[in-house]
């Protein structure tokens, strides 16, 4: 028998298939503990008595199917339904995964466990991904205070909508949207390879974003993105893929049109900041550290006094300054602005210029960043979990002065 309450794996696992429909048996360990997830998913593909520690219902059902065909993946089965009752999410499933009209397409289970991977790391960061549990995105009215905590809307949401201007979502990669009181990012999964990016589409997907965020946020604009991937190298690429694909374009319309062509459909063209999340648990606790509002100041105010800090001015690129050396803070895992960091170092460098620079990262990131920018520079390290604690604790303290 498995006790089924909020608490344990299963009621996390039918809560996170509810939402997505399918998840990668290969990806399990974004869930936690792999070899405990693999036994209760042997489990559930059995026939198995489940108890409500609740209301003291039980059900007996196999509730999981296995596929086994081109990439594995796991499906709730109709018979599941009552699990999916107990946690809420039954209505949705049914509305949205349960006409079992499955694709045996590999693109298509491929951009099911792009999203599904992402919610992944939205259930084990803690922000709310389950849409019965959230504010229902909306134009009809303007009402900036439904967005009140952290939520992810995964992608399937807006291509739900009726409206024809949502449908070009449904040609682009992305998976979802972080919303917050204070700021909404769109999320992409690259995974292991270098992520195709549909350019014009990209930018007409985050228009038609912005139509259903602007209406329940305090501050709809959307300036970030979170590119995903297994690894550093793999979302650098990505970054610069498009940087190149863009240069290619613009020329050869200037040659075609013979005047400037000013339209930009980059990564970086399109967001001020691309933050890199590693698909681990470090990259889950990065997650929780960017839904804290303006998470990059506070972060910024807990290492350096106000007179260190640069703030933006200047045209070097720092954000603080000590002991005669210039600090550029890589904690939110910006690599648009890290990429900025490098061109200017080597611009100074062919200038005969030489600064005293620092990179204040977490242990996590500092190989890659020392691959990445060489080992002339400083790499000051500190703890995920201590600066996720202090920040709490000054957000409460805030709180109560309030």
């Amino acid at each position: 028998m498995i006790i089924f309450n909020k608490d344990v794996r299963a009621y996390k696992l039918v809560s996170l298939l509810s939402v997505v429909g399918e998840y990668p048996i290969a990806s399990l360990g974004l869930l936690g503990n792999e070899r405990c997830y693999k036994r209760l998913i042997k489990e559930m593909s059995a026939k198995q008595t489940y108890r409500n520690s609740e209301t003291g219902e039980e059900v007996t059902c196999i509730a999981l199917s296995i596929l086994r065909k081109n990439r594995q993946t796991i499906r709730l089965k109709m018979k599941a339904l009552p699990l999916m009752e107990w946690i809420g999410g039954a209505e949705y499933w049914q509305g949205t995964w349960g006409k079992n009209h499955w694709s045996g397409n590999e693109s298509s289970i491929e951009r099911h466990h792009r999203v599904a991977e992402v919610v992944a790391m939205m259930q084990r960061a803690n922000i709310e991904y389950r849409p019965w549990k959230m504010p229902k995105l909306q134009t009809e009215e303007y009402l900036p205070g439904l967005i009140t905590d952290s939520f992810f809307y995964i992608s399937k949401e807006f291509k739900l909508k009726e409206q024809d201007d949502a449908k070009q979502i449904g040609f682009t990669r992305f998976t979802g949207v972080m919303a917050s009181p204070a700021e909404c990012i769109t999320v992409y999964n690259a995974r292991s390879s270098v992520m195709k990016w549909g350019k014009k589409g990209e930018s007409k997907a985050k228009g038609n974003i912005h139509k259903y965020i602007k209406s329940s946020c305090q501050n709809g604009e959307i300036r970030k993105m979170i590119l995903m991937s297994d690894n550093f190298d793999t979302a650098m690429a990505t970054v610069l893929q498009t940087e190149k694909d863009e240069a290619k374009e613009i020329q050869y319309k200037k040659y075609k049109r013979k005047h400037s062509y000013s339209s930009h459909y980059s990564m970086t063209s399109l967001y001020k900041s691309v933050h890199y999340i590693p698909l681990n648990e470090f990259g889950s606790k990065q997650l929780q550290l960017l839904s804290i509002p303006n998470s990059r100041e506070e972060t910024l105010n807990l290492f350096y006094d106000e007179e260190e800090l640069s703030y933006g001015n200047g045209s070097a690129i720092y954000d603080a300054y000590r002991g005669g050396r210039c600090i550029v803070s890589f904690l939110d895992g910006d690599i648009a602005r890290l990429n900025m960091f490098k061109d200017a170092i080597e611009y100074h460098q062919q200038r005969g210029e030489h600064f005293d620079y620092a990179v204040l990262c977490f242990p996590e990131q500092k190989e890659y960043l020392k691959r990445y920018l060489g080992e002339d520079i400083n790499y000051p390290t500190t703890n995920i979990d201590d600066v996720l604690h202090d920040l709490k604790e000054n957000s409460e303290s805030e709180e109560e002065y309030e």
